[in-house]
């Protein structure tokens, strides 16, 4: 018996936004639970521009500590009313 899991590419872009698009940002659903990996300072209208209700997170993994990839974690800590926050 398995368990569906979906991965989705909220958004992949660069530090810089170039071309308009918003940071790094993937939300991980299944099992009842949802993630995001990675959350780059642009996340939280990504989130919002995909329809993704930033409130039904419950963790969050770090790939690395660049500010495109954790920068947004103040703004999204402040709109959940818990995250649970991993990396190395």
């Amino acid at each position: 018996m398995g368990c569906e899991v979906r991965l989705h590419f909220v958004e992949s872009g660069d530090a810089f936004g170039n071309g308009g698009r918003f940071q790094t940002c993937f939300w991980l659903e299944g099992a009842g639970e949802s993630m995001l990996i990675d959350c780059g300072a642009t996340s939280l209208t990504a989130l919002k521009a995909a329809a993704i209700e930033p409130n039904e997170i419950g963790s969050v993994a770090l790939t690395h500590l660049h500010g495109d990839h954790f920068g947004g974690l103040p703004f999204s800590s402040s709109t959940a009313s818990s995250v649970a926050v991993s990396g190395r």
